[in-house]
């Protein structure tokens, strides 16, 4: 219920302070700010687009410092080939993330999804992992 929500918030809240200006900016229509989503060429997923109020938030600096995040710490030591950061990382959770939603959305019409409901998953996907090594 309530608590767990409160629970949520009081620890999102301080690590998306820094973005909020950012954040703001996702309401706005894609087109009135004249930008396009970027495609991502990721060797998972393949290629992939990022939206606009993506690509706001990946641009700070919050959350670049994750590309010299391990995403799997110190078993990079036993697999050398292990090598992905929680950058590329959070990218791929929010594609998929976008792509469940999307999902739901169509086929679970009971549910009343909208717009805003798969961009607020797609932006909690990308920034799960901002918190670590803080």
């Amino acid at each position: 219920g309530m608590e767990w929500m409160d629970r949520c918030n009081s620890f999102i809240l301080p690590l998306a302070a820094p973005l909020q200006d950012r954040i703001a900016i996702m309401s706005q229509p894609q087109d009135a700010r004249g930008r396009y989503p970027k495609t991502i060429n990721d060797p998972i997923h393949g290629h992939f687009q990022v939206p606009s109020y993506c690509m706001d938030i990946i641009d700070t600096p919050q959350f670049q410092r994750l590309r010299d995040l391990k995403q799997l710490g110190a078993a990079y030591y036993i697999w050398p080939g292990a090598a992905h950061n929680r950058f590329e990382h959070s990218l791929g959770v929010s594609h998929m993330a976008g792509r469940l939603m999307e999902r739901v959305k169509k086929h679970q019409l009971n549910l009343r999804l909208e717009a805003h409901d798969v961009k607020c998953v797609e932006i909690a996907g990308l920034i799960h992992d901002l918190g670590h090594g803080a």
